[in-house]
């Protein structure tokens, strides 16, 4: 059964897919120790205050809506975070059933909520199998880490948004239909791994600094897959950008990124370099990518364009051809359009390699 196969995996390996995938219906439900919402406690905050660390608080199926405002960060936030759910050090959040069904919404039209708040927490705290819709934002990292995993953020202007934190985790989630961001790292060195970003305005934004790791990602019908700016160094490794409907990846002023070995194809333009001028103030870390066979001809030419629009801008980024790609075996086991067409689910890759691991041999291109 689903319920059970989540409980015993761990939620930066279980395989899923964001669909209901049914049960045996003459098993008998088994009781779940621990505290469960609503038969514990009303509603999910009052369980996760009640919570105590290394503790889980399981959510029944269904819909919630209750919010409160708590007073934290005052300089960044002066007047409060409204949010669903505030997490708790060491304390996880799992949704019970079927994949999705667990649902946060806001219905209140605001532009300043917030779905689930990780502040000040460690990496061991997780929430995961969710669904957060309508939130200005889905889910805020703030200061330490914490790891969003196996959820399905929707609507609103940004899914997920890291602010001056370590290194949070989003883990295989399905982020979609946001106003701007899919996900933004400002000023934090966030890994965003195993997810399917689509249909927001950037897939994944990175400014303000910080050092966002990027690994296993498909990221498609955004209108650019990842846009670096102001200082910021995301580093992309193997990720699919595909039907971005601007460009694949937008460099802007003071950004440097390493992307290294990710597909990049059938974007109007690959790789879109604002800052460009010659001669170019550093010469860009973007190679070894693999390209659509069909653009070759055009690297250089048409797929790689400066602030003006001109031909050549990326003289200094280097490419192969996409078939094979070295790592489109590990890391999904279907065409990326699948994941990527309306209606289209999330489906989780097999297993994960913590893109922290790359990240001394990416440097080293």
């Amino acid at each position: 059964m689903c319920t059970a196969l989540l409980r015993a995996a761990s939620p930066l390996l279980a395989v899923v897919i964001f669909a209901s995938c049914g049960g045996d219906k003459s098993t008998k439900p088994v009781p779940i120790p621990g505290i469960v919402v609503p038969r514990d406690y009303p509603t999910p905050q009052a369980g996760v205050d009640a919570a105590e660390a290394g503790e889980t608080v399981y959510l029944e199926q269904g819909g919630y809506s209750q919010l409160e405002t708590r007073h934290i960060y005052g300089e960044a936030f002066p007047r409060g975070i409204t949010a669903a759910l505030f997490m708790k050090e060491s304390v996880a959040v799992e949704g019970l059933g079927d994949l999705g069904g667990v649902v946060f919404t806001d219905s209140t039209g605001s532009d300043s909520t917030y779905g689930v708040v990780f502040a000040g927490v460690s990496e061991n705290t997780v929430a995961y199998n969710l669904a957060l819709e309508g939130f200005f934002t889905g889910a805020l990292f703030l200061g330490n880490s914490g790891t969003l995993s196996l959820t399905r953020i929707s609507g609103g202007d940004v899914g997920a948004w890291a602010f001056q934190a370590e290194q949070p985790w989003v883990v295989r989630c399905l982020i979609e239909n946001t106003e701007f961001d899919g996900v933004l790292n400002q000023l934090s060195d966030m890994v965003i791994a195993a997810n399917i970003i689509r249909n927001c305005a950037a897939g994944v934004g990175a400014e303000l600094g910080g050092q966002a790791i990027l690994q296993w990602n498909i990221l498609c019908g955004n209108r650019v897959g990842l846009g670096a700016n102001t200082g910021a160094n995301p580093i992309a490794y193997q990720n699919v950008f595909i039907d971005n409907t601007y460009a694949g990846i937008k460099i802007e002023t003071g950004a440097a990124p390493i992307v290294v070995e990710n597909d990049i194809y059938d974007n109007p333009v690959g790789i879109s370099v604002g800052f460009y001028a010659e001669p170019l103030p550093d010469t860009l870390n973007c190679t070894s990518n693999f390209w659509d066979t069909l653009d070759l001809g055009a690297i250089g030419q048409d797929l790689i364009h400066d602030r003006a629009d001109d031909a050549g801008a990326g003289a200094h980024v280097a490419y192969r051809p996409i078939s094979p790609s070295s790592f489109a075996g590990l890391f999904i086991t279907f065409p990326p359009r699948n994941a990527c067409g309306a209606g289209a689910g999330a489906v989780a890759p097999p297993g994960i390699v913590d893109p922290r691991a790359t990240l001394a041999r990416v440097r080293k291109r």
